[in-house]
């Protein structure tokens, strides 16, 4: 549970390095499609730009979180991974204008995806990514069993001022994390509701959500962010605000 750095760009280079290539809130609302494609403007413009630059099939969100004012968009590609950055702007700016690389825009939302070399690599790419930005206890020093609905068992972990929600969902793992003293009970219930009112994406080996609150004197700052892989192709979407992150998700279709 890091807190001091761009937790998905941060990830998404070291991936890029070892592969070698609906309630809104706290200011998030969703922009809807607009049109007759399924996909926001936006969207549609930044999955145009890839086109003939990845062998990766292209999902992309259908729903996409936003603050005030207008989104726009950075993108990355390489033979075998594509990323997508997000950005809440006062005036209208083209996606990949060069005043996006220096400026301090808000990153409302984030995804991409990225190719390994086998299923179990792309697996073993999940674990180090949950060794990185999320909790694996070893040892904790309180653990204890909470209910969180639908017959879902999670367990907390308390490991000094951190705490931990787990629990496992067939192939899916769910952790909500918190570095002050906070557990995050009625959060973990809320994605508990929502993934079994919604279907969840099928990870064809594994899945992971991480739900990061860091503090750091009077200032929070939340990190959702949900990967999955199908064969040895890793998808992701990031946000801040949790239920965002999983409609994110669950909103991905094929480009």
């Amino acid at each position: 549970m890091k807190s001091n750095k761009k937790q998905i760009g941060i990830a998404f280079i070291l991936l890029e390095v070892l592969t070698g290539c609906g309630t809104s809130h706290g200011g998030e609302t969703a922009l809807q499609p607009k049109g007759t494609g399924i996909f926001p403007s936006v969207v549609q413009q930044v999955m145009m730009s890839l086109k003939g630059h990845t062998t990766i099939p292209l999902l992309a969100p259908t729903f996409v979180p936003t603050g005030s004012g207008h989104l726009t968009a950075t993108t990355g590609s390489s033979p075998k991974s594509y990323s997508i950055g997000m950005f809440a702007t006062k005036s209208r700016i083209p996606i990949n204008a060069p005043s996006l690389a220096t400026s301090t825009y808000p990153e409302v939302a984030s995804f991409g995806a990225s190719r390994w070399p086998s299923s179990a690599q792309a697996m073993r790419a999940i674990h180090a990514w949950n060794a990185d930005e999320g909790i694996i206890p070893q040892p904790p020093e309180q653990q204890h069993a909470v209910a969180l609905g639908y017959h879902v068992n999670a367990t907390i972990y308390t490991m000094g001022n951190v705490t931990s929600i787990q629990w496992q969902a067939g192939r899916w793992l769910f952790e909500v994390n918190d570095n002050h003293n906070v557990t995050r009970t009625a959060l973990a219930k809320q994605i508990v509701r929502f993934t079994h009112q919604t279907p969840f994406p099928r990870a064809d080996q594994s899945g992971l959500v991480i739900i990061n609150y860091n503090t750091v004197g009077t200032r929070e700052t939340i990190q959702s962010l949900v990967i999955w892989n199908r064969g040895p192709i890793l998808y992701h979407d990031q946000t801040t605000m949790p239920l965002n992150a999983l409609r994110m998700t669950v909103s991905m279709k094929q480009f």
